[in-house]
């Protein structure tokens, strides 16, 4: 931030795991909203995989990166998997009526979808 409290572009050490945070004070940015800024430090291995990815264009900013990462994480650490319960009691009830399959079965099954599909 400078001077005038305006938010600028940081350059230095992007971001850690296990995460290191220093807060800094809540300021004022050119959108007249509230951010709370943080600092995070990543060993050299994960920083180059980050900007490599930046530079591919996959992220626009380090900050894009763990915004996108973090919501990511976010929905699987959320989900109850609730949806998949069906699922798996329709292959449960399957099974118990004898409709199952040996793994040589499924594995030519799949193997004549796959061919089927790069026809």
């Amino acid at each position: 931030m400078d001077a005038a409290g305006n938010l600028r572009a940081s350059r230095g050490p992007i971001a850690a795991l296990p995460l290191r945070c220093n807060r800094r004070p809540v300021f004022k940015s050119d959108r007249n909203t509230y951010i709370a800024g943080m600092n995070i430090n990543l060993p050299a291995d994960q920083e180059r995989w980050l900007q490599n990815r930046i530079a591919k264009g996959e992220f626009q900013s380090a900050e894009d990166a763990v915004r996108q990462l973090i919501a990511e994480r976010m929905i699987v650490d959320d989900d109850d998997m609730a949806w998949a319960r069906p699922l798996v009691d329709e292959a449960r009830a399957a099974v118990a009526r004898g409709d199952k399959s040996s793994l040589e079965e499924a594995e030519l099954d799949i193997d004549r979808v796959l061919a089927s599909l790069e026809r």
